[in-house]
């Protein structure tokens, strides 16, 4: 072996032992602060990637890592996002939302219209945008969605419930009418650390963009195998403009 090949061996093995990726990426995180974007900055930060995270306070923000940059912005304000997101390989969105009085006005669904014509340009070869939604997104239409949640719209908090549901269901439909590399990312019913149950990162999971996951009974993830997930989506560009499905 000669002095190149040895060299190279070893920059791969380094990579490899300290489980950074060989050439990091710039990720942008809508939702920094919140209890499913701030494990979504520790895990691409934890991978070597250097991390935007988006507030309207960044000063606020208590990451001391070298390579998390604090960024002033606004998901909801459309020259702001064309801003942000110019340049970087990838975006994650973990936003929450609020009641409104339409579901294509929270801030989730107006992120998404924002991210479509901020990247449209781009298409395909644009930037990974990598959506965390919720788990009702399996249907075929919006009546179908609502019929699975069934008794659940009925019950305590059901306005704000149906709210959410169709605020991800305009979300979801927002990026299938885009043209830009978007993949929506929805959770199973249960999130250990959230939910119920223990935040443990197993650092494994299943993904399916069939909707087969959604049939199973009882599946679950934990909140950091969740951000796992949306780093690795980030990293390996798969299904392109497809919504999947995660548990164990």
């Amino acid at each position: 072996m000669n002095k190149k090949s040895t060299f190279t061996a070893l920059i791969v093995f380094l990579c490899a032992s300290l489980a950074i990726p060989a050439i990091a990426d710039d990720i942008v995180v809508f939702g920094a602060t919140g209890k499913f974007g701030s494990k979504m900055v520790k895990e691409a930060l934890d991978r070597g990637h250097r991390v935007f995270g988006v507030s309207r306070s960044p000063e606020n923000f208590t990451y001391t890592q070298e390579n998390f940059v604090a960024v002033k912005g606004n998901p909801t304000d459309l020259e702001s996002v064309k801003k942000i997101v110019e340049g970087v390989d990838g975006v994650l969105v973990a936003l929450g939302d609020r009641v409104t009085p339409v579901p294509e006005e929270t801030v989730m669904n107006v992120t998404a219209q924002n991210l479509s014509e901020a990247l449209k340009h781009l298409g395909a070869d644009g930037p990974v945008v990598v959506a965390f939604g919720g788990g009702n997104t399996s249907g075929n239409s919006k009546e179908e969605v609502m019929a699975q949640m069934g008794p659940r719209l009925n019950g305590p908090n059901s306005d704000r419930l149906r709210m959410i549901v169709l605020s991800q269901w305009a979300t979801y439909e927002t990026y299938r009418g885009s043209d830009i590399n978007w993949v929506f990312l929805a959770p199973p019913r249960n999130i250990l650390g959230v939910t119920t149950g223990e935040d443990v990162r197993k650092g494994k999971y299943r993904i399916s963009s069939d909707g087969s996951l959604d049939k199973e009974r009882d599946t679950e993830i934990s909140n950091s195998d969740i951000s796992v997930a949306a780093v690795d989506l980030i990293e390996n560009r798969k299904f392109s403009q497809q919504r999947v499905t995660i548990a164990y």
